[in-house]
């Protein structure tokens, strides 16, 4: 396993190769990224996508424990006085805790997600292909959440797909579709161990 950190251009190409993947056997009728580091890679890849066809886009919120936890202890000031080969280790030790524990105990994630009305109701008028996108799978419970809500939210059975960067975990609760890396921890500009974080552009949950 290893780490590789992806800033600024490699950032915006690998996320020009994930589109490009997708598109290869698979038009969206809608995008939804999973906030926070789905949302830049999801608004990256619709923007490759609304060439070629007449996608929406939108964005929805899981809360991450881990993240919260970060969030809330300041962590992000404190790995920044690592050097890089410590953070690197530390994200390595990280998933495989995250591993053993999962064995133990199904991961979950409680969200109440919800969706403009126009949308909800192109989604009622007939089925539509949905990429669902992340920038990483680990346990792959946020992204089982996100599942769920489609399949069990709506009376018709939508054409689903997952769309990350990378997968991180051997066996995550949900399988993607489409990914670029596997066994590869990558720190992205958001991430909190990234010392040089570039401006990505806001969010936005409103639809295009």
């Amino acid at each position: 396993m290893k780490v590789v950190t992806l800033l600024e251009n490699d950032f915006e190409q690998e996320c020009k190769r994930l589109a490009d993947l997708v598109s290869s056997n698979y038009t969206p009728d809608l995008v939804v990224g999973i906030l926070t580091g789905g949302g830049y890679v999801g608004k990256r890849i619709f923007n490759v996508l609304k060439a070629k066809s007449n996608v929406k886009y939108i964005e929805i919120r899981i809360e991450r424990g881990g993240t919260e936890i970060k969030r809330k202890y300041n962590l992000k000031h404190i790995l920044h006085s690592f050097p890089d080969f410590i953070l690197n280790f530390l994200r390595i030790v990280e998933v495989h805790i995250l591993e053993v524990l999962s064995k133990i105990r199904v991961p979950k994630r409680h969200s109440n997600i919800s969706i403009s009305e126009d949308i909800r109701t192109y989604l009622e008028e007939g089925q539509r292909r949905i990429l669902i996108v992340d920038d990483c799978i680990d346990t792959g419970a946020s992204l089982k959440c996100v599942l769920d809500y489609f399949k069990s939210e709506f009376r018709i059975k939508h054409d689903l797909k997952i769309a990350v960067i990378t997968k991180a975990h051997r066996k995550p609760l949900v399988e993607v579709d489409y990914l670029l890396y596997k066994r590869v921890l990558i720190r992205f500009p958001w991430s909190f161990d990234t010392k040089d974080k570039k401006d990505l552009g806001k969010h936005s949950d409103k639809n295009n």
